[in-house]
């Protein structure tokens, strides 16, 4: 019971330990278990039970049905206060060995204390069991017991979380038990709990400065500092988000691990969450190419991003994939250089050849369709000044319908600052006089046209001038 001053019967089963009892010193915080002489035996600052002195131990009854027909455990503490329960069989064979991480109470009618997280081993040659984990939850480099920045371990908690490879920001979630945290730190609201990020090279506690941003190491470091950087933010501790999860650039390759640590304290006590990523390779997309839509675009050369905007028809995507509504759709960066389609994760950015990358890198392009309802291509501009005039570049972009796929080619040739600002933008429905419309190749594409109307999005030569249909 974790009320000060109550005391309760541990009944370990009809024979054994009746006697024993539990007792809450409210000076220490700590729980500690008599037998019926009133003699200590151990304690607890939380959920992990410690020996009196390490090493020692003392037979502890378990109800058979708890724990298969093994009847007696003896309790030892090693130097890490991790929790070794060793059990003698009901015959005379070998000794069942158990590990666990922590022995806790369910104080209720019967008083009866449970055993937590039991792990069955095989006994090796020097007599002591190794590990077996049976379900895929990585393990951390913080144990319970173990004595961090000043303060007393009393959880750890590991979150695995698969991110894509070679991505820049991506923005994942996870979540934390945040009952298992309260538990840990005997408190009803985790905003009396003080919140740190723990630096993965010496485990120091450090106050979020940074966003939440470390470097390769694991170590808090302000954003854009370094490569391979990460992001793992808990911005709200009351709902169980582990949110803002995602890297700074394209570092990491699939397989690759990390590890960010978050700490909640109260008082000397500390529950460590463990973030452990795994970079893991996009799922491939297969789809056929049931249409393609080219869209001409001209950006200024030598410039950096300038962020122009651009058109595509939503009904032309809508009418290949036949649905009615282009949300329908999935929607990927296509990669130039494998024809890949890939999630986009990298906010429009694709590198010198086309192909999807994290911003930053040299003759990076940028070009995004934020809102697909609405038909506009926007965002587009570049990274440096890598592109003079006369330059061509391709950005693809996919919807995919039910394995069919409409490809938006948007084809950027850079110009002179001349020719640039010389495009007058016209409106759909402006006129002149009648004259022949061509393709900025040179192809007759209208006769004696008054009126761009239903022209396609592109750059044209109207009276030997470039105009551009937005």
């Amino acid at each position: 019971d974790d009320a000060s001053g109550t005391t309760g019967n541990i009944v370990m089963s009809s024979t054994d330990q009746e006697g024993w009892y539990i007792s809450y010193d409210s000076s220490t915080g700590y729980s500690q278990i008599y037998n019926e002489a009133g003699e200590y035996l151990c304690y607890a600052g939380t959920t992990t039970w410690t020996m009196g002195t390490t090493g020692t131990t003392f037979d502890i009854g378990i109800i058979p049905t708890e724990v298969d027909d093994v009847c007696y455990h003896q309790l030892e503490v090693y130097v890490n206060s991790r929790t070794r329960i060793i059990g003698t069989a009901s015959d005379t064979s070998d000794p069942a060995t158990l590990y666990c991480d922590k022995v806790y109470s369910t104080i209720g009618d019967w008083g009866l204390w449970t055993i937590a997280e039991a792990e069955a081993t095989e006994d090796t040659e020097d007599g002591e069991g190794d590990d077996t984990d049976d379900d895929t939850t990585s393990e951390s480099v913080f144990g319970v017991g173990d004595v961090v920045s000043g303060y007393t371990v009393a959880g750890v908690e590991v979150v695995d979380v698969d991110v894509l490879e070679q991505t820049s920001y991506t923005g994942d979630t996870a979540e934390f038990d945040l009952d298992a945290v309260l538990a840990a730190l005997g408190v009803e609201d985790i905003a009396t709990c003080s919140q740190y990020i723990v630096n993965a090279t010496d485990q120091s506690f450090v106050t979020n400065s940074t966003d939440s941003w470390r470097n390769a190491d694991g170590d808090m470091e302000s954003w854009g500092t370094s490569d391979g950087m990460v992001c793992v933010k808990i911005d709200d501790p009351s709902s169980g988000a582990i949110d803002y999860i995602g890297t700074i650039d394209a570092s990491y390759s699939a397989g690759d691990e990390y590890n960010a640590y978050w700490a909640f304290t109260y008082g000397e006590s500390a529950y460590i969450i463990d973030v452990h990523i795994t970079f893991v390779a996009a799922e491939a997309v297969e789809a056929e190419v049931v249409a393609t839509i080219d869209v001409d675009v001209v950006l200024q050369e030598a410039t950096a991003y300038s962020g122009d905007t651009a058109k595509f028809s939503v009904d032309a995507v809508c009418e290949a994939l036949g649905i009615t509504d282009i949300t329908e759709a999935e929607q990927y960066i296509v990669n130039v250089t494998d024809g890949s389609y890939v999630t986009n994760s990298t906010d429009g950015w694709r590198d010198a050849n086309g192909d999807a990358a994290s911003w930053g890198n040299d003759g990076g392009v940028c070009v995004k369709i934020q809102d697909p309802a609405s038909g506009i291509i926007d965002y587009i501009g570049c990274y440096d000044t890598t592109y003079a005039a006369g330059a061509t570049y391709t950005a693809k972009w996919a919807f995919v319908y039910d394995a069919k796929a409409v490809i938006i080619n948007v084809n950027i040739t850079f110009v002179t600052e001349d020719v640039y600002t010389g495009i007058n933008a016209i409106s759909g429905d402006g006129t002149f006089e009648a004259t022949g419309i061509y393709s900025i190749s040179g192809q007759l594409v209208r006769t004696q046209a008054t009126s761009l109307e239903n022209l396609p999005q592109g750059i044209y030569i109207v009276n030997g001038k470039k105009v551009l249909v937005k």
